[in-house]
C-alpha cells in the first residue's frame, strides 16, 4: 500500500493523519466526491443518529447542501439520510476514476 509516497506493508501502522490524507486523495476526483468529502462529518452524524429533528448548528448549512443534492430528505420534520443514494453515487463516481470506493470509506475515520 502506498501512503504519502511511502510504500507500506500490511504490518505497518498508519497514523490518523496519513489515513485522512489517503481518504482525501481518494475522494477528490470529481466535484460530487469532493462535496461528499467536505460534508463527511455531517453524513457520519446523520448515519449514527438516524432520523432526527434536531440538528447541531454546525451541521445546518451542510445538511441543507446535502438535502439540495438529494442525499438527505425530511420526513415529519426530521432529517433522514439516503444511504442507498449515497452508495449508488459513490460507486458511480468512483468507477469513472477507476477506483472502488464505498459508503463505508466515507463513514470511517
Amino acid at each position: 500500500m502506498l501512503v504519502n509516497g511511502k510504500m507500506m506493508s500490511d504490518g505497518d501502522v498508519v497514523s490518523a493523519e496519513e489515513e485522512t490524507s489517503q481518504f482525501e486523495i481518494s475522494f477528490s476526483g470529481t466535484p460530487i466526491l469532493r462535496t461528499l468529502s467536505e460534508c463527511r462529518a455531517a453524513i457520519r452524524w446523520l448515519d449514527a443518529e438516524g432520523p432526527t429533528p434536531d440538528l447541531p448548528s454546525k451541521f445546518t448549512e451542510t445538511v441543507k447542501k446535502l438535502e439540495k443534492l438529494g442525499f438527505v430528505y425530511r420526513r415529519n420534520k426530521s432529517f433522514c439520510l439516503r444511504p442507498h443514494r449515497l452508495r449508488k453515487v459513490i460507486a458511480h463516481e468512483s468507477s469513472k476514476l477507476g477506483r472502488q470506493l464505498s459508503l463505508q470509506d466515507l463513514l470511517v475515520v
